[in-house]
């Protein structure tokens, strides 16, 4: 079963409900086409992930009831070292962009 993970740019704490922007709205209830009580996976970069579960309030608007948090270890343990060499005319701007 695939897992539906949604940025929220504000603090999260179990048991709280957590307002979703217009945008993530609209991207779990127009493109996805969740229905209300679909478990969906929020963050905020806080190194959790918190279970919890869609609750449509209106019209474009929903949020989310925060069941549970856990700490989350997606980073590699591998150390990656990056080399570029120099390119002629334009393509080295196009490699640093």
């Amino acid at each position: 079963m695939r897992r539906i993970r949604v940025f929220v740019d504000e603090p999260i704490a179990a048991g709280g409900t957590v307002a979703l922007s217009p945008f993530a709205t609209g991207h779990l209830l127009k493109v996805l086409r969740l229905q209300h009580g679909a478990p969906v996976t929020v963050f905020n970069g806080d190194g959790h992930d918190y279970e919890a579960t869609l609750e449509v309030l209106g019209k474009g608007m929903a949020a989310v009831l925060v069941a549970s948090g856990a700490p989350v270890a997606n980073e590699s343990p591998l150390d990656l070292t990056l080399a570029q060499s120099i390119a002629r005319g334009e393509k080295m701007d196009l490699i640093l962009q």
